[in-house]
C-alpha cells in the first residue's frame, strides 16, 4: 500500500474506519488494566437501581482506545506524531454495539517550523450500529511532507 503524504490530503476529504463490536470483557480488562472501577463499569446492581442505564457502559477512554485501533484510511498516511485530540462522549456505548468512526479533514496546512510535515486536523465522530454518533471530537496529527 503506498504512503500519503501531507500533499494528498485535502480539506473535506472523508472516510469511515472498520467495524468492531464491544465486548464485556473489554470493559472488564480496560478496568483492571486502568484501575477504573467506577461503578458505571463494574456494578450490575448499582447501574440498575441508580441509572438511566441499562446495563454496564464502556468506558470512554476505552471507546477511543478502540477507535483509535481500526483499520481506515489513516494506516496510510506517513504520520510522524500524534500531536492531540479533544472528545465529547454524547451517549453511552453497551456490550455488543457495534462501533466505528467516521473521519473528515477539516484542515491541511505545512507547519512553519518544521519543513519536514504539516499539521491535519481531523473531526471524528465515532457511531454505533443504529448510526448514533457516542462520540465526538477531532484528532490532530504531524503528516510527512513527500519532499522532505
Amino acid at each position: 500500500m503506498a504512503e500519503v503524504y501531507l500533499e494528498q490530503i485535502t480539506e473535506g476529504m472523508t472516510f469511515e474506519s472498520a467495524r468492531r463490536s464491544v465486548t464485556e470483557t473489554d470493559i472488564v480488562s480496560f478496568s483492571a488494566i486502568t484501575g477504573d472501577y467506577s461503578p458505571l463499569h463494574s456494578d450490575l446492581e448499582y447501574i440498575r437501581k441508580y441509572t438511566p442505564f441499562r446495563d454496564r457502559i464502556t468506558q470512554g477512554w476505552l471507546t477511543v482506545t478502540i477507535q483509535s485501533g481500526l483499520n481506515s484510511a489513516l494506516k496510510t498516511w506517513k504520520i510522524l506524531a500524534y500531536l492531540g485530540m479533544d472528545r465529547r462522549f454524547i451517549d453511552p456505548v453497551y456490550p455488543g454495539d457495534t462501533i466505528h468512526a467516521r473521519y473528515t479533514v477539516e484542515s491541511v496546512r505545512p507547519s512553519s517550523s518544521r519543513p519536514t510535515g504539516g499539521i491535519v486536523v481531523l473531526a471524528c465522530d465515532v457511531v454505533n450500529q443504529r448510526g448514533e454518533v457516542v462520540c465526538t471530537g477531532h484528532e490532530t496529527f504531524f503528516v510527512a511532507r513527500s519532499n522532505a
